[in-house]
């Protein structure tokens, strides 16, 4: 069992622990443990301290199904690692314990206790009052950590697919453009939530996670830009850097998230000592699926569906497959037929040809509709 002096297990804690030393027999032999741990920040053991303690144990037994541990602890240690106690105000303090620990992966006698067994406690230690407090809770991290895994490995992924290589399908902008803004909302509110929960903006995951999130709102305005293109003239003139930049903006905005899962997951399920060890090969196996299917489709894209016809007045060469004997008896091999790409326009029109005209804002919804 273990008492803490701080608000979050994974929020720079001080830990007292006791434990037996060895499985005892009422009244038997078997012994009692007492040493100081320090918080991670992460769902993990804390990290034994072996440096001069501020708390001293006096005794402990274990009888009758009951472990039974009592120290003294220093209000002013004079340390920098230990926290400095006022006996006359509010002390937050935690608790937890389990009655079937084993070794973990440090050596020591205590695991993951689950969430059952902790609870949170806010104390004015001098007059020796403790009342209960609602703990930091566990299950809004997993719904934020959930929900945000789920946008960026599956609803962002599947949209920048769609708009990359799907472009030919009727449509596909509006796909991209509800996917996109339903990504936004979710994450928003995926923020919201976890801001009500705990806010530990000096660590790694939390200052990554807001410049994302910033990042996912300059892609919606470059988003919105690239989509005007087509319908006003002055967004028109820098339509290439802009699409050129939410191209790209995107593709690294995906990849930082990959991170920012993997800083989330360790927090709530460390490798260290995962408590869902298969989340892990579900984490790798995302990411590993989206990385092959991207590079897959793009080098065959670039080798099968590439335009290579840029430019005006230029030959291009289009397969059109084995012509045989066709083309005379000795005709064994792949031939193909030169197209040439004509710059002008005739200058008469045959009077039952007729040409579509288009304005900005009709061109532009021919396009959507592929």
């Amino acid at each position: 069992m273990g008492i803490g002096f701080g608000a979050s297990m994974v929020r720079n804690s001080e830990f007292n622990v006791c434990h037996m030393k060895v499985l005892p027999i009422d009244g038997g032999p078997g012994g009692i443990r007492a040493h100081e741990h320090f918080s991670q920040p992460k769902y993990a053991p804390p990290d034994h301290y072996y440096g001069g303690p501020a708390a001293i144990p006096i005794g402990g037994k274990y009888t009758n199904g009951q472990l039974f541990c009592t120290f003294t602890r220093k209000t002013h240690p004079n340390t920098t690692v230990h926290t400095t106690l006022n006996a006359n105000s509010l002390t937050d303090m935690i608790w937890a314990f389990n009655p079937r620990s084993n070794l973990n992966y440090r050596g020591d006698w205590f695991t993951y206790h689950g969430s059952n067994h902790r609870g949170a406690l806010t104390a004015i230690l001098g007059e020796g009052v403790i009342a209960y407090r609602t703990p930091v809770s566990v299950t809004n991290k997993i719904i934020h950590g959930s929900g945000m895994a789920f946008v960026w490995f599956l609803l962002f992924p599947v949209s920048v697919f769609y708009a990359r290589y799907m472009r030919s399908t009727s449509g596909w902008i509006v796909v991209h453009v509800i996917a996109q803004v339903s990504g936004t909302i979710a994450i928003i509110s995926f923020l919201i939530l976890i801001l009500m929960t705990v806010v530990y903006l000096d660590r790694p995951h939390a200052q990554l996670g807001i410049f994302i999130i910033c990042g996912v709102l300059i892609q919606l305005t470059l988003g919105m830009f690239n989509a005007l293109r087509l319908s006003n003239e002055t967004v028109a003139r820098v339509a290439g850097a802009v699409r050129a930049t939410h191209n790209l903006f995107g593709a690294s905005l995906l990849v930082l998230a990959t991170a920012q899962v993997y800083l989330g997951l360790d927090t709530l399920n460390p490798t260290v000592e995962p408590q869902i060890a298969g989340l892990w090969g579900l984490y790798w196996g995302l990411v590993g699926f989206w990385a092959i299917v991207f590079a897959a489709t793009e080098v065959y894209f670039y080798l099968r569906v590439r335009r290579k016809d840029y430019g005006v007045g230029k030959v291009t060469k289009i397969s059109t497959g084995m012509f045989g004997d066709a083309l005379g008896a000795n005709s064994k091999e792949k031939y193909v037929a030169a197209v040439q790409v004509v710059d002008i326009m005739p200058a008469t029109l045959d009077a039952n040809e007729k040409v579509r005209s288009f304005t900005w804002k009709s061109l532009h919804e021919a396009i959507v509709d592929g």
